[in-house]
């Protein structure tokens, strides 16, 4: 410990911070949410915003007119994220949802798209500089206790804290109701249990 005059004693920051000492500087710790891993491989897809025009239709045929025949079940369970800033456009979604967007866009609109996929390669003749994969597949863990709320803090600190320790990567995803961690998709099992220390999981 230092002192500094007229302040109380502080700890020096060049020392680790025991339990206690991290805790009255952070506060109380976060709600003990539920979660729940899910097991759909989620696929991660950039592309320019000038080829967007040519993917309109591919776009509304995945993200609003899919239907059960498509093997999914309907909308129910699927998970497909567009975000677009400044000049690109990722996409975040189900393999399956993806690998769709793809060939609808390939053949609708005769562009090169291509997505690695875990049974193969589907591609066509999109230029390589509009869009871009990632070819690691990830998994969802999702808040599971319904409406989150906008004024509840420490739910992405408490998460990403508990899974930075052993240093796995994770994207963060929030929607109007709860939220949801992305993990490596060979990580999943490991990052359930180191959450299931802090949480609660649900099968």
């Amino acid at each position: 410990m230092v002192e500094i005059e007229g302040l109380d004693e502080v700890p020096n920051i060049s020392e680790p911070l025991d339990e206690k000492t991290q805790q009255s500087l952070v506060g109380s710790p976060p709600q003990n949410h539920n979660l729940r891993g899910d097991s759909t491989s989620i696929c991660v897809q950039d592309f320019k915003k000038e080829v967007i025009p040519r993917l309109a239709y591919a776009l509304l045929q995945t993200v609003f007119l899919h239907r059960a025949d498509e093997g999914g079940g309907g909308n129910e369970g699927r998970f497909f994220s567009y975000t677009e800033v400044d000049d690109e456009l990722s996409i975040m979604a189900e393999e399956r949802l993806l690998e769709r967007l793809l060939r609808i866009g390939s053949s609708s609109a005769s562009v090169s798209l291509s997505l690695t996929s875990s049974t193969g390669s589907l591609s066509s003749s999109f230029p390589s500089s509009a869009s871009s994969s990632s070819r690691e597949r990830w998994k969802s863990i999702r808040v599971a206790d319904g409406p989150l709320g906008f004024d509840e803090c420490g739910v992405v600190s408490g998460i990403s804290a508990a899974l930075s320790q052993e240093k796995l990567p994770i994207m963060y995803l929030s929607t109007f109701n709860t939220d949801r961690v992305l993990v490596l998709e060979h990580n999943l099992a490991r990052a359930l249990q180191l959450l299931s220390k802090t949480y609660n999981i649900l099968p």
